[in-house]
């Protein structure tokens, strides 16, 4: 609760003055109060409603209409009293002048939810305030990776690198590739894509392309434990992209900048040089590499001293920090489950599954497939971080052209695009998976 106070005060601290916050609480006083004292009141203002309208009807059928519909019956004039009994029985389809009856007569009748309605501040409440206390929460971005860079450093940002990559080393050599052999080792030895002559309807139908992938459909640690663990693989290779970007931003912008320099004035106390020697002793602290060698490890003085010359280096030959994360993560990738084996046509390997983009392909064709209303689909679950695992490992070993030219959800877009055919199959709307899929093809692209 004292959490909720202080975000909301914090929101409307730069967003009202003390004038409009003391207009804006007794606003909100008063509808909130009115309507405490009419709820209470309720059973009255609904009773003195009900007696209203019971009253209003009586004079109407005893009143007014007694009179017309005697003279009627007494002289057998059917036409008039059929016309009154239209007229009672089609009241409420006719079009009548503005006056109270028509504009607030639901609401009378049901003044509890009328009530309610309108006292009801929860669209002020969610776009004054709950925006504005939920804006820096479950987002991590660019603002983010530059408030990083300019804490850590280049030297911080070279050590938070090394720990990241020594991370994804132990998730790609334990996990992933565990997972890796033991899908593909599921997969048929031959996948082939379905021939252009069954169209798009066709490839559902039968044993052709979804009996391929039924024990990878089948998989019980799909969600659970597979796509988490390249969700998270691809957290880090954004993570690593956004402090690049950070990282370039704050050196392009940094001559536009004009920052003074610390100047020693010459005192009758002191003499310049003994001012700088206290500024250098003030600022010793944040010069990584020296306490380091003292205070930590051998690897941990490794790390420091490579991060002091990645700083030196980029700034004289503008190193990217992002392509040397990639090239670490393709040494990774050495093992034949990702390289896959030398192809027995000495070209390429076009049927067989030897290589990852072929389980890549498999596993983005059983993402791909719609879910019922009520799920989530993969993407709501991993966002991006799952397209940029999957694509990352692909590109690396060299294999994304082969992906793009042989993945069975871009070869059902392409005979969906000749054909046009929208049909439900098997519960899969094919017209939604296409959509779906160029969606995929632009986020992969």
């Amino acid at each position: 609760m004292g959490l909720c106070r202080a975000l909301l005060r914090s929101a409307t601290r730069y967003n009202y003055t003390e004038e409009e916050k003391f207009v804006l609480i007794k606003v909100i006083a008063v509808i909130k109060g009115l309507q405490v004292l009419m709820s209470r009141m309720e059973t009255f203002f609904t009773e003195a409603i009900r007696r209203n309208i019971y009253a209003q009807l009586q004079d109407l059928v005893q009143v007014i209409l007694r009179e017309p519909l005697r003279k009627a019956i007494k002289n057998k004039r059917d036409l008039i009293r059929s016309a009154q009994q239209i007229l009672l029985s089609e009241w409420i389809h006719y079009n009548t002048s503005i006056n109270a009856i028509p504009l607030y007569g639901s609401t009378f009748c049901f003044i509890s939810e009328s009530l309610q309605q309108c006292c009801d501040l929860s669209q002020l409440w969610y776009r004054e305030f709950y925006l504005e206390m939920t804006m820096e929460r479950r987002f991590v971005g660019p603002c983010h990776m530059r408030h990083m860079c300019r804490l850590l450093g280049y030297q911080g940002i070279a050590v938070v690198m090394e720990e990241l990559l020594q991370i994804v080393k132990l998730l790609i050599q334990g996990n992933l590739l565990q997972f890796t052999k033991t899908l593909m080792e599921a997969m048929p030895k031959t996948c082939k894509l379905p021939r252009y002559d069954y169209g798009s309807p066709g490839f559902f139908k039968g044993p052709r392309l979804i009996a391929q992938f039924n024990d990878i459909v089948q998989y019980p640690d799909a969600r659970t434990e597979l796509f988490h663990n390249f969700h998270e693989f691809g957290n880090t290779i954004l993570l690593c992209l956004l402090m690049e970007q950070a990282l370039v931003r704050n050196v392009r912008s940094s001559p536009c900048y004009r920052i003074p320099e610390h100047l020693a004035k010459a005192t009758l106390s002191e003499k310049p040089e003994v001012k700088l020697r206290k500024l250098e002793a003030k600022f010793d602290s944040l010069y990584v590499v020296a306490h380091v060698e003292k205070l930590g490890s051998a690897r941990q003085t490794m790390i420091a001293k490579e991060g002091d010359l990645l700083t030196r280096e980029r700034l004289c030959c503008g190193l990217s920090l992002f392509k040397n994360v990639l090239s670490r993560l393709r040494g990774l990738l050495d093992d034949p489950t990702w390289v896959g084996v030398p192809p027995t046509n000495g070209v390429m390997n076009i049927d067989e599954r030897t290589e990852f983009h072929r389980l890549w392909s498999a596993l983005q064709f059983v993402h791909i497939i719609p879910v019922g209303e009520t799920e989530f689909t993969v993407q709501e679950l991993f966002v991006e971080g799952l397209n940029w695992a999957g694509c990352s490992m692909i590109v690396l070993p060299g294999q994304q052209c082969r992906f793009e030219a042989l993945d069975f959800c871009y070869h059902i877009l392409r005979v969906q695009k000749v054909d046009g055919k929208d049909q439900n199959i098997k519960g899969i709307n094919l017209k939604r998976m296409v959509d779906q899929i160029h969606r995929f093809q632009v986020l992969n692209s």
